[in-house]
């Protein structure tokens, strides 16, 4: 600690002459070599009753192991550092940052800097001073520890041209203050990232959850967003048709009925083909919402007959049920704690897989042929990607003052249409036979995705309470959002070519919201 100790003894007589001139009542030297009225209690290290600063209204919060624990007694740590710079600008009440001769390894003094301003931060002082330079790297604040820029890197003097811009060069957010109380941020330039593919928005300075934060003559700018890839249709099934059924086995002995199995794991058969006599099977699944069904096409099997003629025959499958329709974002996105989520559209959702086709009866001794499979439902598209923003100051359920700053967003990337639905597979032909089965439905196109929604350019954008303003405050913006991706297509059913024409095409996706431009913008939901 820097303070004047009791001498032993032998030098006790010179330290009372000490004392008297500096005009103390006792022998007792205070800190600094000024005087102040001793504590009631010594210190466990028989300090004789000196202060330590412990109840010192410029005591300072934190403190590092051979630290000081006070300010100077001339140092105001309520007023502007730059108004009391040979005051409080020093080791005693701050730590230093240098970003060309600083080393993270030394004590972060004047003489000794620190580089970086995240090993700053994390040093458990209360102020962090800042030298002129560009600093590459996200600072993030999770304690009541304040940022000072504008000092000369030679003298540690305050000076309007002494630069400090933080400006990471990773994706994501430059500055990011969160759970802290009482924080200041004055005389910096915080430069956001533009938006990338995994992050597509881009914003300078986000508090989170804090109260009583202080951002004086700094100057917030955020990059670019992205605009958005378009999405890419998927597939539900691979084969040009679905599998034909089975011609019957030599003499009595039905055809099988095929299968099909899809992507998304539902399937279909086409119904087995009777023996002899014997009625053929149904196809599977009975489909009793799709297409077609009550004219003619349900998977309903043949009658097997003792005489030279088929019995009733088989009907083909069903077509596949209709695929829903998908929603485009409804809304921009959403702010947390965690920061900005953009909004994407909806999945559009898979077509329903064709009925497989009935199955024939038996004719007096021969079998009848099986049913094809039904074809499988169109993927539905992938919903559309929003568009990225670009926020200069973001704030979430914190109380923050802007003083005599400047605040710019940068334009905002538009979203991008969900991918068209796949069209559905044609369904399998029948087995031929004596008594010949049933073609397999067609499958249901899968729907369009939704678009994504598009990204907004806002200076300052809040959940809670909005920033307040004083002194000169310049908030600038592109001027408009980006649009919200446009509305996709949905896909036609499969065409197994027997005339069964039921399904109609897919619902494609609705466009998602565009996006605004706004000096400021509430963000509730």
């Amino acid at each position: 600690m820097r303070r004047l100790v009791h001498a032993m003894s032998l030098f006790a007589p010179a330290l009372t002459a000490i004392a008297l001139a500096a005009g103390c009542a006792d022998t007792n030297i205070c800190d600094y070599a000024t005087c102040e009225t001793a504590d009631a209690s010594a210190d466990a290290s028989g300090d004789g009753g000196r202060l330590d600063g412990s109840s010192d209204a410029t005591t300072l919060d934190g403190g590092e192991a051979g630290s000081p624990e006070a300010a100077p007694p001339t140092c105001d740590l309520t007023a502007d550092p730059k108004d009391a710079a040979t005051l409080c600008v020093t080791d005693a009440v701050g730590v230093f940052v240098d970003g060309n001769r600083g080393v993270d390894t030394n004590a972060g003094t004047k003489e000794s800097p620190f580089k970086s301003v995240g090993k700053a931060v994390s040093s458990g002082r209360s102020r962090v001073y800042i030298c002129a330079g560009t600093y590459a790297e996200p600072v993030t604040v999770a304690s009541s520890v304040s940022l000072y820029g504008g000092w000369s890197c030679s003298d540690w003097s305050y000076g309007a041209g002494n630069q400090v811009t933080i400006a990471p060069t990773a994706a994501g957010t430059a500055l990011t203050l969160t759970g802290v109380s009482g924080v200041n941020v004055e005389d910096v330039e915080v430069d956001g990232p533009a938006g990338t593919t995994p992050v597509p928005s881009s914003v300078a300075a986000f508090v989170a959850s804090s109260t009583g934060v202080t951002l004086r003559r700094v100057t917030l700018k955020a990059g670019a967003g992205l605009s958005a890839t378009a999405s890419v249709t998927g597939s539900n099934w691979t084969a040009a048709a679905a599998p034909d059924g089975s011609a019957p086995i030599g003499g009595a002995g039905g055809g099988g009925g095929a299968n099909m199995l899809c992507t998304d794991g539902v399937g279909s058969a086409g119904g087995d083909g009777g023996n002899a006599t014997v009625d053929g099977k149904v196809g599977v699944p009975a489909n009793a919402a799709g297409e077609g069904v009550d004219n003619g096409y349900d998977g309903a099997p043949g009658k097997g007959s003792a005489g030279a003629g088929c019995g009733a025959g088989s009907d083909p499958g069903a077509n596949g049920s209709p695929a829903t329709a998908a929603a485009g974002a409804t809304a921009w996105g959403a702010l947390s704690a965690t920061g900005w989520a953009p909004s994407q559209g909806s999945v559009g959702g898979n077509g329903g897989p064709g009925q497989g086709g009935g199955g024939a009866g038996g004719k007096n001794t021969s079998g009848g042929g099986g049913g094809g499979a039904g074809g499988c439902g169109g993927a539905g598209g992938p919903a559309g990607a929003a568009g990225g923003s670009s926020f200069a100051l973001l704030t979430f359920m914190s109380t923050v003052a802007v003083d005599t700053s400047t605040l710019s967003a940068a334009a905002a990337g538009s979203g991008s249409a969900g991918a068209d639905g796949q069209p559905g597979q044609p369904g399998g032909s029948f087995g031929a036979g004596a008594c010949s089965g049933a073609s397999g439905g067609n499958g249901a196109g899968g729907a369009g995705g939704g678009g994504g929604a598009g990204g907004l350019s806002v200076a300052i954008g809040f959940l809670g309470t909005a920033p307040t303003q004083a002194g000169t405050v310049t908030l600038t913006v592109a001027s408009a959002g980006g649009n919200g991706g446009p509305a996709s297509t949905g896909g036609t059913e499969g065409n197994n070519g027997d005339g069964n024409t039921y399904a109609p095409t897919a619902p494609g996706g609705s466009a998602g919201k565009d996006g605004v431009a706004a000096m400021t913008q509430d963000l509730t939901p």
